[in-house]
């Protein structure tokens, strides 16, 4: 074998090195990329079971908001029918009350009146 022969079958050789060290870093690298797809695909299972959770948190809140206002509303309608009976009873008190205070100056002005009313 002469020298340029020598030559050719080192570059060939390195040439041959350079491919198997491209090979190699190939491989690493689509090994990195598969653990990177594999955690991604973790993060998504994780990620999407978070909100399952807050969805069903969700879901939880929104019937306890339903019961509380449907009990805020009958404590509403009770207050409610409370202040009518209040405001009704207080007429009648004050009606009554005015009704005692008319027959009283009725018999202040006639007593034989009053008195007569009283024995019957």
């Amino acid at each position: 074998m002469n020298q340029v022969e020598v030559n050719e079958l080192k570059r060939i050789e390195e040439s041959i090195q350079r491919m198997e060290e491209d090979v190699k870093r190939m491989k690493e690298e689509k090994i990195r990329m598969q653990d990177e797809k594999i955690r991604m695909q973790v993060r998504n299972v994780d990620l999407t079971l978070e909100n399952d959770k807050l969805k069903e948190e969700i879901t939880k809140e929104k019937i306890l908001n339903k019961k509380l206002t449907e009990r805020l509303v009958k404590v509403g309608r009770r207050m409610w029918n409370a202040k009518e009976k209040n405001h009704n009873l207080h007429y009648l008190i004050r009606n009554m009350n005015n009704n005692v205070d008319s027959s009283e100056s009725e018999c202040d002005s006639s007593e034989s009146e009053c008195e007569s009313d009283k024995d019957e």
